[in-house]
């Protein structure tokens, strides 16, 4: 949480268990007042009482629900690499056109999930100071889809790898995004 701007990050680390419940139960309450009330309506106040913990005990970890906000964001970005990494290591001898669909069909279904939550990431990630936790997805992307799209370098036709695998991950990550907030299509289907 370093790498945010100040004000985003967390106050203190929780050590001990009871503490690590505690955090999870705001995060936990955040999530559901995101999803039920939008990022607007959604208050501290609002999640200490949801979470069952005083305002106090919230903030003695979050200053703010932008801070609770930039650690599920955080949080968020590390499973979406774990999904990424599972969908890709689950079967080695596909097509490059399976292997293509499997991981969008992946991604977007990841997306789905909570629509309006993942709206609210999209709406808020570029005021974070995220750049640097961004690249880092990018780039493991970028490795992962080096290593298992290796066995069908012959039926690619570019001269740059890299940049055309660096296209395609920035296309699959916008496309849902980009899906959610136009009324004519769905995730459902994908």
């Amino acid at each position: 949480m370093k790498s945010l701007k100040k004000g985003l990050s967390l106050r203190k680390e929780p050590n001990q268990e009871r503490a690590i419940d505690t955090m999870d139960s705001i995060i936990k309450a955040t999530a559901h007042i995101l999803e039920k009330e939008g990022f607007e309506k959604t208050s501290t106040n609002k999640i200490a009482a949801k979470a069952g913990v005083s305002i106090g005990s919230l903030y003695q970890y979050f200053p703010t629900k932008d801070s609770i906000l930039a650690l599920m964001m955080d949080r968020y970005m590390k499973s979406e690499i774990e999904m990424i990494d599972r969908v890709l290591k689950e079967k080695s001898s596909r097509t490059l056109e399976e292997t293509i669909r499997d991981l969008l069909v992946a991604i977007m279904r990841s997306k789905k999930v909570s629509k309006r939550f993942t709206k609210i990431f999209a709406q808020k990630l570029f005021g974070f100071d995220k750049v640097d936790a961004l690249k880092k997805v990018d780039d493991h992307m970028l490795g992962l889809f080096k290593i298992h799209i290796k066995p069908f370098e012959a039926e690619i036709r570019t001269e740059n790898l890299d940049m055309a695998l660096w296209m395609s991950i920035q296309c699959v990550k916008i496309i849902p995004v980009s899906i959610m907030f136009n009324d004519n299509y769905d995730l459902e289907d994908p």
